[in-house]
């Protein structure tokens, strides 16, 4: 397994496609991303790109989850797959799968949700064909309780697939999901369409009385689509995952 190559999460570069090529060449055929990208920023599109420019088959679990009520995943599965979509448009949808899962601490048994997501993994290509790529930081590595037993290190550890670890470039590692959802992150934080998609979502949320990842279809109210921002069409119902 090339489990200990450090690569910097800096798109397209030489060393970058050597990976991927010592991967090929073992007989790894696809790629596979995990995350609850809430919201989606330049960082997770930096890693995203870095990933896809190793050549192996690219796709992403999306945690499916949502909680509006505490603030920290309040984005529903519709506006994550639209957030990735409108910053990475090359990518196509049938490679993002939305799978609710829960991978937490606070004693709680992450056995069951661990099983979910390696049979989902399984699902895109057999298990000696998978690579997982994850960036390991050190704010990650906790104590999980899987089927029973503490299991110490980063949530992927408990994941019987080969891994790649990478190395976010300088001018991503510390940016986070959290900065940016408390307004503190730099101004190029996000993509600007995905900041002006989130501006409106914000805003139709709050016209209308709800949190921001609640349902929209009861909505009364509502706001035009901004002009410049592509219709992203979607087979994907929030609502399926709510």
């Amino acid at each position: 397994m090339l489990n200990s190559g450090f690569i910097p999460c800096d798109g397209v570069d030489a060393l970058v496609q050597s990976t991927g090529d010592k991967w090929k060449n073992s007989g790894v055929t696809t790629s596979v991303i995990i995350g609850r990208f809430s919201p989606f920023h330049a960082g997770h599109a930096a890693f995203f790109e870095t990933v896809m420019a190793m050549g192996l088959d690219f796709h992403v679990i999306l945690n499916a989850n949502v909680n509006t009520a505490n603030g920290k995943n309040p984005y529903n599965v519709g506006q994550k797959i639209e957030m990735i979509r409108l910053a990475l448009p090359r990518i196509p949808e049938e490679r993002l799968h939305p799978l609710k899962f829960y991978l937490g601490l606070g004693g709680v048994d992450v056995g069951a949700d661990k099983d979910q997501l390696v049979a989902k993994i399984e699902e895109i290509a057999p298990h000696d064909k998978v690579v997982i790529c994850y960036i390991r930081k050190e704010d990650d590595i906790k104590d999980f309780l899987v089927h029973g037993k503490i299991l110490h290190g980063h949530y992927v550890d408990m994941l019987p697939f080969q891994k790649q670890i990478l190395v976010p470039h300088a001018e991503y590692s510390e940016l986070c999901a959290t900065s940016v959802r408390e307004g503190t992150a730099p101004d190029n934080a996000l993509h600007p369409k995905v900041k002006i998609f989130l501006d409106w979502e914000k805003a139709k949320a709050e016209l209308n009385g709800r949190r921001l990842g609640d349902d929209s279809r009861e909505d009364t109210k509502f706001i035009a689509r901004p002009d410049g921002l592509p219709l992203v069409q979607s087979k994907i119902r929030s609502y399926d995952f709510g």
